[in-house]
């Protein structure tokens, strides 16, 4: 996850020039913007995974199996 985090960072900032004819009243390089979707993307990462996890920990593996 943190090489994507990484990578995504180096993309942002290597493309920022394309979109500051987009963006106003932010800086285009703005670190409070930037660890703003960091956290974002980080916390519904984990709701996607922890959801379907959560619920498969509640069924019994026996009676899973023996239904199929």
């Amino acid at each position: 996850m943190g090489i994507g985090i990484v990578a995504g960072l180096f993309a942002a900032f290597c493309l920022t020039h394309l979109m500051q004819g987009l963006i106003y009243g932010v800086g285009t390089a703005d670190p409070q913007t930037f660890l703003g979707v960091i956290l974002l993307l980080v916390l519904i990462g984990f709701i996607a995974n922890y959801l379907p996890a959560h619920r498969a920990m509640n069924i019994n593996p026996t009676l899973a199996l023996r239904e199929e």
